[in-house]
């Protein structure tokens, strides 16, 4: 309501809406990470939640398998679409943000939450670092198919 209001007396008002956009991503949103981060119980065992984290990585790594094969029909290799599907397991907002809200309405136990934190946390540190890995460099680009340069 606030916003039709604000719309209505500024009219446009592009660089004012600009400027709220940036002051929210600078300043509100890694607050919120921040409070997420300071209320995650650190009293949980990570040992207990590992068969958890495991479980959430599958389900969050299964959806991802399923693009090698599309891209491969695209007419990527193998190891670029593996690259990507790697690169596309990061979803560290999404995941402490449902893990967040979920804690919050009483869906998820402190247990359920913090093990979605560690997730995300463990997939944005990992995945990227594999999908980098996989990327192909200047040096395979180059390279013709089939063919291989003998180790000097």
């Amino acid at each position: 309501m606030a916003g039709i209001i604000f719309r209505t007396v500024m009219g446009n008002a592009k660089a004012i809406v600009e400027r709220l956009t940036s002051v929210a991503n600078s300043f509100f949103i890694p607050l919120f990470f921040l409070s997420v981060g300071l209320q995650t119980p650190l009293h949980l065992s990570i040992l207990g939640l590992l068969p958890l984290v495991g479980l959430v990585l599958v389900v969050l790594f299964l959806p991802r398998l399923l693009l090698i094969p599309f891209l491969m029909w695209r007419g990527h290799s193998f190891r670029l679409s593996s690259a990507g599907s790697m690169l596309l397991m990061a979803p560290l907002t999404l995941l402490i943000t449902t893990a967040e809200l979920g804690r919050s309405a009483g869906i998820l136990s402190a247990r359920n939450g913090a093990a979605m934190i560690l997730t995300a946390t463990l997939s944005a540190l990992v995945f990227p670092v594999i999908g980098k890995r996989l990327l192909p460099t200047e040096e395979r680009r180059a390279e013709p198919v089939g063919e291989q340069t003998a180790p000097v």
